[in-house]
């Protein structure tokens, strides 16, 4: 364990908490949104708020925690290629970035009490663009237009969960969500590399508070299917809001030789409620399926009062399989893992009035170090958009790579 405590501590310590990828999308709203920040569950497409998983710190629904049964200590990255194109030209962008840890042990496994804590993104800002702008007499360049963006919130959390005598659990997770972006534009003249009071920064300091809660539902399977083909069934739903977030605002012209700051204030972020319901079935010790729905109206985004046309509501379904190879853990091997998922929906991104709509597969796999420790690594490839005149097409892959850790703690030594 000392050695996987090692490695633990290189990937947090070497990796920085916002990706340097770029997608022109991520301009809108609070950028782009981090569901899942596990390998574990991107490996099936995502979400899972029904999935009840004694090995994973789920982020989606705190009612999962009932199921953890010793100290877990999680970690994870990613690493984007974002292959970007339009009409008349197309870019390869990449780079890597932590992703959260999260910390849980369980309390009382009779009743399901569980407390987890952690650190996870909530969505990154990056990108640059270039806009030329072309002298229609002479047919060269008058002028550029160049916007970039970057930074992004993350949330602090900590929660719980319980279960109830009549095997409903519930969860309740609080959340400091923080965080600061920054957008960029100046004016750039061919032949010179002088932009003196051309340039313009707006850059807002995000913090507030927010919330999770959660529930997943008893085994319903007997009541409902009546069937040996399916051993477990469970609902399960969740809430995530956030309260009127307050933004230290400041929009700055820079020079040359001096910055001008031309107004600053607080002001107020409002980001709407995300619903997600799923329903997971165990169809034999080694085999278990999901689907979910995750519904965000991003159109009543505001700041400072002022919504956004280019924002909409995101509506997500999502599939995935989960299939061990063996029902019996005899060797290491017989631990392995195997995941695959689905999801396609709206994004947040509306851009001429054409909503933006995201398509994603991946594939995953969990490698055991031991019976209780994890590798876990997944593969996503995601569309988005198109090359219609004034869109982008974006397409994405991402590799996820987590460590999922469990020892035993907190035990009372009876002499």
């Amino acid at each position: 364990m000392k050695y996987l405590k090692k490695i633990a501590l290189f990937v947090v310590l070497g990796l920085p908490l916002f990706a340097q990828v770029n997608s022109p999308y991520s301009r809108y709203g609070i950028g782009e949104l981090e569901y899942s920040y596990s390998a574990r569950r991107a490996g099936m497409g995502g979400l899972g708020v029904a999935m009840d998983d004694n090995a994973f710190i789920s982020m989606l629904n705190p009612a999962a925690w009932h199921s953890i049964g010793l100290t877990r200590i999680e970690i994870a990255t990613y690493f984007n290629g974002n292959f970007v194109k339009d009409q008349n030209q197309k870019s390869f962008y990449s780079g890597g970035y932590f992703s959260g840890f999260s910390f849980a042990f369980p309390i009382s496994k009779q009743y399901g009490i569980a407390f987890a804590m952690g650190l996870v993104p909530l969505s990154k800002v990056a990108y640059e663009s270039k806009v030329s702008v072309i002298n229609p007499l002479t047919q060269t360049e008058d002028y550029s237009l160049i916007y970039s963006g970057d930074g992004g919130l993350s949330k602090v959390f900590l929660g719980t969960s319980y279960t109830l005598p009549f095997d409903l659990s519930l969860g309740a997770m609080l959340d400091y969500n923080f965080g600061t972006l920054a957008y960029h534009s100046q004016l750039e003249y061919p032949g010179t590399s002088t932009i003196s009071n051309s340039s313009f920064k707006s850059e807002y300091k995000v913090k507030g508070l927010g919330g999770t809660f959660g529930l997943i539902s008893p085994n319903l399977s007997e009541s409902i299917f009546k069937s040996e083909k399916i051993q477990d069934f469970r609902l399960g739903a969740a809430i995530s809001f956030t309260s009127n977030m307050s933004a230290d605002t400041s929009f700055t012209k820079l020079g040359a030789y001096v910055n001008d700051t031309l107004s600053q204030g607080i002001t107020s972020m409002k980001i709407p409620p995300r619903f997600t319901f799923g329903a997971s079935a165990k169809l034999s010790p080694r085999t278990q399926i999901y689907a979910d729905y995750l519904f965000q109206n991003w159109a009543y985004y505001s700041i400072s009062g002022n919504t956004n046309t280019n924002l909409q509501n995101v509506s997500k379904i999502s599939l995935g399989i989960e299939y061990k190879n063996s029902s019996q853990a005899y060797t290491l091997s017989d631990l392995i893992i195997w995941r695959g998922g689905f999801s396609y929906g709206n994004s947040p991104y509306k851009i001429n009035g054409i909503s933006i709509n995201e398509l994603s597969v991946s594939a995953g796999v969990s490698l055991p170090f031991s019976r209780e420790n994890y590798l876990d690594l997944s593969l996503q490839y995601i569309s988005r958009g198109s090359t219609d005149p004034g869109l982008l097409k974006e397409n994405i892959l991402k590799l996820g790579a987590s460590l999922s850790l469990g020892e035993l703690w907190f035990v009372r030594q009876d002499y």
